[in-house]
Order: C-alpha cells, then sequence, then structure tokens
C-alpha cells in the first residue's frame, strides 16, 4: 500500500466552460487561478484553469472536469514545492 495524500500535482483544465468548471472545483477547498488563453493551433478563446491538490484527491478533480465539460484539456504535473496556502478554510 502506498499513502498518496500528501502528494501534490497541479492540474491545468483549458475549457470554455469557465464558469460551471469554476462553480465545481471551488468545492474541493484549494485555490484556483483562472487565465484568458488561446488555443496556439485553433486560435480560439479558452479558459486556463490552475489549481493544486493530492494526488489523493486527483479523481474528485477528473470527475468534475469531464463532467462539466467532456470536451476539457486537463494537464496534471507532480509538484516538487509549493509556497503559500495550499487549502481554503472551509465555509
Amino acid at each position: 500500500m502506498i499513502h498518496v495524500g500528501h502528494i501534490k500535482v497541479t492540474c491545468f483544465i483549458i475549457t470554455k466552460k469557465r464558469d460551471e468548471m469554476l462553480c465545481r472545483l471551488r468545492k474541493l477547498h484549494h485555490g484556483i487561478t483562472c487565465l484568458h488563453s488561446e488555443g496556439g493551433y485553433s486560435e480560439e478563446r479558452n479558459y486556463t484553469l490552475m489549481t493544486v491538490t493530492t494526488r489523493y484527491e486527483l479523481a474528485a478533480v477528473r470527475q468534475a472536469v469531464t463532467e462539466t465539460d467532456p470536451k476539457a484539456f486537463m494537464n496534471v504535473v507532480q509538484s516538487t514545492e509549493i509556497l503559500g496556502r495550499f487549502a481554503r478554510p472551509k465555509n
């Protein structure tokens, strides 16, 4: 058995459904950065959402993304170090 709760990953999510995606991701208690982006090949306007989560919580992020926008693109990279507040306070 491998404990993965402390392994942090950064998720980059490219979507056209910014508001719906933010609504779903805000329920996961981690900060989200939202950037305006443009497809390098298609030149279409998109939004890039970035959030840091744990490997353990990654399944919930993946589910939120696929249910909200099946056409979204998500890239997950392992984070070796983060600085700052990792989790938002629960309301």
